[in-house]
């Protein structure tokens, strides 16, 4: 594997864990202070 390789992996987990972390932690707040048809939106 080169590094740059390396990095790009690296990077795409990163993102994807960002990305699920972020979700995971505003979803229970949305869902307390607004009703279910507004997250769809």
């Amino acid at each position: 594997m080169t590094d740059s390789l390396i990095i790009a992996l690296w990077g795409l987990l990163a993102i994807g864990v960002n990305t699920a972390v972020g979700r995971w932690c505003r979803r229970p707040r949305e869902q307390r202070s607004a009703p279910p048809g507004d997250l769809q939106r």
